[in-house]
């Protein structure tokens, strides 16, 4: 009880501190980031930027076991011969036995069901009977009713004729004089020696389904596959996203005419795709002036310059491709960046991405590869990392880091707290 009374004041103050520190704490800054994480939030950009313009993504799977046979039929319903009926009770029919589309009458405990008949259990006689004798009176046969219920019990006997017998025993009947045949229950006619049953139609049947929890593919039953996921058979393959939407089989792809495999096998070039990125988000794209000088200015140095020099004019070119980039990096990665992340981080991101790309729209002019890894290794593996071999994404929010984390264990005990 001590505890419980405190319960009301530790909510609040939870909340109260909850409130303070989501209302209070900062953004991550620069300089909360370690350099292993400025490089996680480097990559996270360029795949992000690549997401929305990459023409081609191979599309993730995996396994979700073998299927197995549908078995199941919906609530109320059974099944009989693999298909799925209403219940007999459904249909008003409480006790009887549906066989198919049809409701039959349940044959009673000793009777053979013979379908559409209950074949009677064995019939027995009854005796000779008591009748007149001699020294009865005349023209009566109260002597002989006396008697057979000395014998079978008061009012255990019955007349039939000019002779008393003892009556069936339950559940028969008299045939005649001398035969108890069984009786049939109540709704069945009596043909002799068997029952004819009453039948009414329940519908036609229907498939039998996947049980709850299943998915139904090509007549077997599989685990649902995960969400943004579909299955084809025994694989859960990927979604395409809204930025590749058309389905190429292991692939999506902004339009048809990507699904060629001409065209897919120039995209997996992980260069190639970089560049066709970076022209995606430059104001004017692959005519923009500037970046067309900037490269050709680089391209020149590559080849008549030493090696220092062809390092600085490629550098000033890679950044005068940047700039021209930043509006349009800006205005794809500030919304979820900023969500998290200082102004002054989030132009720091978005700004090495841009160089990054543009290196690769330089490096992917002819004859330049090859400089480039010379030049900048580094930045080449950036984008081999980020863009070999390019898989769907629905997109994804930056990494998180620093003293955000602990608004969200505050978070974590507070819910701790409410549901004990």
């Amino acid at each position: 009880m001590k505890t419980t009374s405190k319960m009301p004041a530790l909510l609040i103050a939870m909340g109260l501190a909850l409130l303070t520190v989501s209302c209070s704490m900062p953004v991550v800054t620069k300089q909360d980031l370690s350099p292993e994480q400025k490089k996680m939030l480097h990559l996270w950009a360029l795949k992000e930027l690549n997401r929305a313009s990459q023409p081609y993504c191979w599309r993730d799977s995996y396994g979700r076991g073998v299927g197995v046979p549908v078995s199941a039929c919906p609530e109320g319903q059974e099944k009989d011969a693999g298909l799925c009926y209403r219940t007999c009770e459904d249909i008003g029919k409480e006790g009887w036995k549906g066989v198919g589309p049809v409701c039959w009458q349940r044959c009673p405990p000793g009777f053979r069901d013979d379908g559409a008949y209950c074949f009677k259990p064995e019939a027995y006689g009854r005796g000779v009977g008591f009748p007149w004798k001699v020294g009865d009176k005349a023209f009566s046969l109260k002597n002989a009713e006396k008697r057979c219920e000395a014998k079978h019990g008061e009012g255990q006997c019955e007349k039939s004729g000019a002779i008393y017998y003892p009556k069936c025993k339950p559940g028969y009947r008299a045939i005649g004089c001398c035969v108890c045949s069984p009786r049939c229950p109540s709704g069945m006619t009596d043909i002799g020696i068997s029952c004819q049953k009453q039948s009414k139609g329940r519908g036609v049947g229907k498939p039998m389904q996947c049980k709850k929890g299943q998915a139904y593919d090509a007549g077997l039953c599989y685990t649902p596959c995960k969400q943004n996921y579909h299955g084809v058979g025994p694989v859960c393959w990927q979604d395409c996203p809204d930025t590749q939407p058309v389905n190429c089989g292991a692939g999506c792809a902004k339009n048809s005419s990507q699904c060629a495999e001409k065209t897919i096998a120039q995209v997996f070039a992980p260069l190639e795709i970089a560049a066709n990125v970076a022209m995606a988000v430059t104001t004017g794209g692959a005519g923009n002036a500037a970046v067309s000088a900037a490269k050709a200015s680089a391209k020149t140095a590559a080849k008549t310059a030493g090696k220092a020099a062809a390092k600085t004019a490629v550098k000033n070119s890679t950044r005068t491709i940047a700039r021209e980039m930043m509006p349009g990096v800006r205005a794809q990665l500030n919304k979820k960046l900023l969500k998290e992340y200082s102004e002054e981080v989030a132009d720091e991101v978005c700004w090495n991405a841009a160089e990054t790309l543009a290196l690769a729209a330089v490096a992917n002019e002819s004859d330049m590869k090859d400089v480039i890894l010379s030049l900048d290794p580094t930045g080449i593996a950036d984008v081999t990392e980020a863009y070999a071999k390019p898989k769907c994404s629905f997109g994804v929010d930056p990494p998180r880091f620093g003293s955000r984390d602990g608004v969200k264990s505050l978070r974590a005990v507070a819910q701790i707290d409410l549901a004990e």
